[in-house]
C-alpha cells in the first residue's frame, strides 16, 4: 500500500514594503495579505502537519501549488524550509506551482518556482515542458503539471496550452501497460461560476483523460473548499480537491491510500488553531474500488 498525503494552496505570506510593487500586481496580493489573509491564513505552515504525517505512516506528500502569495522569495524560503521539514522525515514530496507562485511576469520569466523547486527527473522535466513524472511505487507513478500564468489585475486563470497537452499525451504513453497515475495541477478540470478564476482549455484536458484510462486520480487545488467527486461514469478520474491547509480554522487536507485494487481517501480538518497534531481530526472517508 501506498498512503499519499494532499495538501494544497498553503499561501505563506510575508509583506512588502517596497515601492517597486505597484509595477506588477504584487500590490494586490500585498494588500490583500496585510488586511484580509493574515487572518485567515498561518504566515507559514503548520509544523503540526508534519508531526501528524509521521503518526499518520505517510510515505508521500503531494502539495498542489499556492505555496506563496505575491511569489516572493521570503514566501518560497519559508516554503522551502517546510519542504526541507517534510522531506528530513524521509518523505518524498511531489509538487506543482499554482497562480500565486507566477504571481507576476517576472516571476514566471525568471521561472522562480524552479529555482526553489527544481524537478531534474527526465525526459520529463517540469521546469522546461510544463509535465513531471516519477514513480510512486509498484504499479503507481506521479504526473505533475505546470498550468500556472501570470494574469491580469483580479484574473487569477491558468492555461492547459497546446504544447502541455502534447507533453502530457508523451507522459501518458510511456506508463507500463496496466499501471496506474495520479494527475495534479493546481487548477480544476471543470469551468466554474467564476470565469476569471478556470483553466483555459479545461475541456481539451478532459477529452484527453478520457482516452487515458490508467489516470485514477485527479488532485488539484485552487478552490478552497474540500471535496471528493467520482467522475468515472463519465469515463474521467475521480477529482480530489484537498481545499486549503494554510488556513488558521477549517484547514483541510487529505490522506489517500493506493493499491492495486482500491483507493481509500481519508478528510482531515483543523478548526482551530495550535501546534498539537491533535487538533487535526479525521472527518470523513471514501472508499473506491478499481
Amino acid at each position: 500500500m501506498i498512503r499519499l498525503a494532499h495538501i494544497s494552496d498553503l499561501h505563506c505570506y510575508s509583506p512588502t514594503y517596497d515601492p517597486r510593487q505597484f509595477f506588477s500586481k504584487r500590490w494586490i496580493g500585498n494588500f490583500n495579505a496585510l488586511f484580509n489573509r493574515r487572518l485567515q491564513y498561518d504566515a507559514a505552515p503548520s509544523e503540526a502537519l508534519i508531526a501528524l504525517f509521521n503518526e499518520l505512516n505517510v510515505n508521500h506528500v503531494i502539495i498542489s501549488g499556492d505555496l506563496t502569495t505575491t511569489a516572493l522569495g521570503a514566501e518560497f524560503e519559508t516554503a522551502r524550509r517546510f519542504v526541507d521539514n517534510i522531506e528530513s522525515t524521509n518523505k518524498q514530496v511531489y509538487l506543482v506551482p499554482g497562480n500565486h507562485d507566477t504571481y507576476t511576469r517576472a516571476s514566471l520569466k525568471g521561472k522562480i518556482f524552479y529555482k526553489y523547486f527544481e524537478n531534474q527527473d527526465l525526459p520529463f522535466t517540469m521546469k522546461e515542458g510544463g509535465i513531471a513524472l516519477r514513480p510512486l511505487g509498484p504499479r503507481w507513478w506521479w504526473i505533475g503539471m505546470d498550468t500556472s500564468v501570470p494574469t491580469p489585475l483580479f484574473s487569477s486563470i491558468g492555461r492547459f496550452s497546446h504544447s502541455i497537452e502534447e507533453r502530457l499525451e508523451e507522459a501518458l504513453q510511456s506508463i507500463p501497460p496496466g499501471d496506474k497515475v495520479v494527475l495534479t495541477n493546481h487548477f480544476p478540470m471543470f469551468s466554474t461560476i467564476h470565469h476569471s478564476h478556470d483553466m483555459r482549455r479545461c475541456d481539451a484536458l478532459r477529452a484527453q483523460l478520457i482516452r487515458w484510462p490508467c489516470v485514477k486520480l485527479y488532485l488539484h487545488g485552487h478552490v478552497h473548499r474540500q471535496s471528493i467527486a467520482d467522475h468515472r461514469a463519465s469515463g474521467l478520474p475521480i477529482i480530489l480537491n484537498s481545499g486549503s491547509c494554510g488556513f488558521k480554522r477549517r484547514a483541510t487536507f487529505h490522506t489517500i491510500d493506493l493499491s492495486e485494487k482500491s483507493c481509500l481517501v481519508r478528510v482531515y480538518s483543523r478548526e482551530s488553531q495550535g501546534k498539537d497534531p491533535c487538533n487535526w481530526v479525521l472527518r470523513e472517508e471514501a472508499q473506491f474500488d478499481w
